[in-house]
């Protein structure tokens, strides 16, 4: 799928579509809910609420949801955030999810991320822990469809123990098996040969018996 095919689903077309409502940003502007909070605007279309659970900007009805800042809802795309050079969404939060996504799908992905630059080595997705945790956690299982899990820097881990010490863990019963092999061996071979000389001193008393019965019979 080409750049062109995936924005031509999200149709803008004039014809099709009722003419946007335009807010164009003058520099100067200002905005203020009382006489004493007056604040510059730098956004085009500016939307504030400061009424609890109530939307700033909202296309679409939201009912599940209240106290939301922006809200669309569609039958395709409910919110598209599309830029050249800078971030398209841009999500922040100081005390829970910055992204939260849900799904009821039975087939896709709930969060998929694509990059089609096939001459970059830019990834598609990237995570970035500050101080102490961790930069991703998966409940449950993790399929690597195609390519390889490579670690650059640090050491993996199974269950808080290095793959490194598990390996030397694993070594250990290795050598450890060898070793006990070896000595059932060797104590196999120990009792053969005491076998071998308990056939021989049976032999040895065999022969001497027939020797003797012999001289009796001579």
């Amino acid at each position: 799928m080409d750049r062109s095919e995936r924005e031509g689903r999200g149709n803008f077309s004039r014809e099709i579509n009722p003419k946007p409502i335009r807010a164009d940003y003058h520099e100067g502007d200002k905005y203020g809910n009382t006489s004493s909070y007056v604040q510059e605007a730098y956004s085009a279309v500016l939307g504030i609420s400061h009424q609890p659970k109530s939307t700033g900007i909202l296309a679409g009805s939201m009912d599940r949801h209240k106290g939301v800042g922006v809200a669309g809802k569609s039958e395709s795309i409910g919110v598209l955030g599309m830029s050249n050079k800078g971030v398209g969404v841009w999500c922040e939060s100081n005390e829970y999810e910055a992204v939260h996504a849900e799904s009821n799908s039975s087939k896709s992905s709930t969060i998929a991320a694509y990059n089609f630059n096939d001459s970059e080595s830019s990834s598609a997705l990237f995570a970035k822990k500050i101080g102490k945790g961790c930069s991703a956690i998966f409940d449950g299982n993790v399929n690597i469809v195609a390519g390889d899990l490579n670690v650059q820097k640090g050491i993996l881990k199974i269950n808080g123990q290095s793959v490194w010490e598990l390996i030397y863990d694993l070594q250990s019963e290795v050598n450890n098996l060898k070793s006990q092999v070896i000595n059932a061996d060797n104590k196999a071979e120990t009792a053969q040969q005491t076998a071998d000389r308990a056939q021989q001193s049976a032999n040895n008393a065999n022969n001497a018996a027939k020797k003797a019965l012999d001289q009796i019979n001579s």
